[in-house]
């Protein structure tokens, strides 16, 4: 193999890997952009989810406090029934009147 030989494919093998490098220069590039968009996408989510939880919280609070308001009106209901069915046993019946 002659000097022009060897400098040949020393040319030939540092265009290859030129572009080799700069092919992975590339698609690192890409990928940086892409983990980016992936981290604010990623961040997005968490904001979502911290407000869907205290959404949730909320909707908790609110049902509980429903729950104990319907058991007062349950109480009072029965309480009235209650008084009502002492009434009605006082009064004459029907045919009595």
């Amino acid at each position: 193999m002659t000097t022009e030989d060897r400098l040949a494919a020393v040319e030939q093998f540092q265009q290859e890997a030129t572009t080799a490098i700069r092919e992975a220069n590339e698609n690192v590039t890409m990928l940086v952009g892409v983990i980016g968009v992936q981290g604010q996408d990623i961040k997005h989510v968490l904001e979502t989810q911290e407000i869907h939880t205290e959404l949730l919280r909320e909707l908790n609070l609110n049902i509980a406090e429903m729950k104990e308001c319907q058991g007062e009106h349950t109480e009072l209901l029965h309480a009235h029934t209650a008084l009502l069915q002492q009434i009605l046993a006082r009064l004459p019946a029907p045919d009595q009147a």
